[in-house]
C-alpha cells in the first residue's frame, strides 16, 4: 500500500508481511531505503534508516521485554556508537559496537532513575 513508480514501491509506503509484521516507511525501487518502521511479529519494533532492506544509519530497537538499542546500525547489525539498556537490571551501556558485538563500552546501573530515548518521527 503507497506510491508506486515503474511497477515497484517508491515513496512512502506500507508492506504487510504477516497480519502481525509489516514495515512503514519509504521505499526505493521495491526495497526499506530511507526512514521507516518495522514491526516484527514477536512484538520488536525497530524505527530508522534503512537501506537495501536493511537497518543502516541511526536507529531504536525496541525489544518486547523493555529492553532497547539506539545507535548506529551498518547492514542490520548494531555498529558505531551506540547504547543499550536492560530493562529489568536497569543497566546502561554506552560504547562502541562493531558487527553485533559491543566492543568498548561505560556501563551504569540506572537504579530507580528512568531512561529515555529519542523521540521518534511522527509517520
Amino acid at each position: 500500500m503507497g506510491h508506486w513508480k515503474n511497477d515497484q514501491m517508491n515513496g512512502y509506503g506500507t508492506l504487510y508481511l504477516n497480519e502481525n509484521e509489516y514495515y512503514e516507511g519509504e521505499f526505493v525501487d521495491n526495497k526499506r531505503s530511507g526512514w521507516g518502521r518495522m514491526y516484527y511479529e514477536n512484538g520488536n519494533m525497530y524505527e530508522g534508516e534503512w537501506f537495501n532492506n536493511k537497518r543502516h544509519g541511526l536507529g531504536l530497537f525496541f525489544i518486547i521485554n523493555g529492553n532497547h538499542y539506539e545507535g548506529n546500525w551498518f547492514e542490520d547489525k548494531k555498529h558505531g556508537y551506540g547504547q543499550y539498556y536492560f530493562e529489568k537490571e536497569k543497566y546502561l551501556f554506552k560504547g562502541l559496537w562493531l558487527n553485533d558485538m559491543c566492543k568498548s563500552s561505560e556501563f551504569t546501573q540506572l537504579l530507580n532513575r528512568e531512561h529515555k530515548t529519542s523521540a521518534s518521527q511522527k509517520i
